[in-house]
């Protein structure tokens, strides 16, 4: 068994890898890769590391799991996933995250609504003060910003709450590894109807990006490729598993909400990508409030979100 400082240490790494997503992915797609190209690369790459789980519990699967495991790998690993590096084309990485991070808030309005469940008035208040952060991001940027961009990302907001609904209703017969793989190899099905294997530029991928940020930095396309399935997916998902098992749901659960602040340094020394006084001020304000209704949130009972909030 883990020491509870090894937990926090692995979710903590996990944590800083999974707010790489977006600016990893950003290399490449600045490199010529379509955002759709990276989303199915992600995919059909952690589904293949994840494969031997899948084999492994190859007769624990059932029939009635398929439509569950199937609606999640199109809503959270094919739409939102795909949005996601749609919108990481259009904006700047950290308003990406932060507005992607409201999605939380999204589930806790449907079960308001939907299920009459009651949070303390002070998580409703943090809900409003959350949307003032956001708007704080968008709206005291530096130079122009993607109405486009924003557009998708809100889509994607919605669809990442769609992906946190569905994966209460994910098979609990299966070990997470195992549901995880199946998942993933659903979505990598399907990523292969949207773009096949044979369409991808491996032509490009030993091609070099030049980065802005504070140091001088040279990516090739295929190191950032790799990374987001390997480093961005795989390898953090299963430290997270790990390490949320030994500091519990709710740590896991703040851990996760310090991501848009991460991504947003990291974006700020890899890729250049400045905030103004007002955005940082917003990203800070988003995640301490959405941190609020999150804690409120557990309290409740919901302590299982975590394992599907990553980007």
């Amino acid at each position: 068994m883990i020491s509870k400082r090894t937990g926090y240490l692995l979710v903590a790494a996990a944590c800083t890898m999974f707010s790489c997503n977006g600016i990893v992915g950003r290399i490449a797609i600045d490199g010529g890769i379509a955002p759709s190209e990276v989303s199915a690369i992600r995919i059909c790459g952690a589904a293949l590391l994840l494969l031997p789980f899948v084999v492994r519990a190859a007769r624990r699967f059932r029939r009635a799991m398929l439509v569950p495991m199937t609606l999640y790998a199109i809503v959270g690993l094919v739409a939102a996933q795909g949005l996601f590096f749609e919108a990481v084309a259009e904006l700047d990485v950290a308003i990406v995250l932060v507005i992607v991070y409201l999605a939380p808030l999204l589930v806790a309005v449907y079960e308001r609504v939907r299920e009459g469940e009651q949070l303390p008035l002070y998580a409703y208040l943090a809900m409003v003060v959350a949307l003032g952060g956001v708007a704080l991001c968008v709206l005291g940027g530096i130079g122009h910003i993607s109405t486009w961009g924003v557009v998708l990302t809100i889509v994607a907001m919605f669809v990442f709450a769609g992906q946190l609904l569905l994966a209460s209703r994910q098979p609990v017969e299966l070990d997470p590894l195992a549901r995880a793989g199946g998942t993933l190899l659903i979505g990598a099905i399907v990523w292969q109807l949207i773009v096949p294997v044979w369409s991808l530029p491996f032509d490009q991928f030993g091609q070099v990006v030049d980065l802005d940020g504070r140091a001088a930095l040279s990516v090739p396309i295929g190191a950032a490729l790799l990374w987001i399935v390997i480093l961005g997916a795989t390898i953090p998902y299963v430290m997270l598993l790990w390490g949320a098992i030994r500091i519990g749901a709710g740590a896991t659960s703040m851990l996760e909400m310090t991501q848009p602040v991460v991504g947003a340094t990291i974006a700020w020394l890899v890729l250049g990508q400045r905030l103004s006084a007002l955005q940082v001020t917003g990203i800070v304000v988003t995640v301490i409030a959405i941190g609020v209704v999150e804690r409120a949130r557990m309290r409740l009972g919901h302590g299982q979100d975590w394992k599907v909030v990553e980007s």
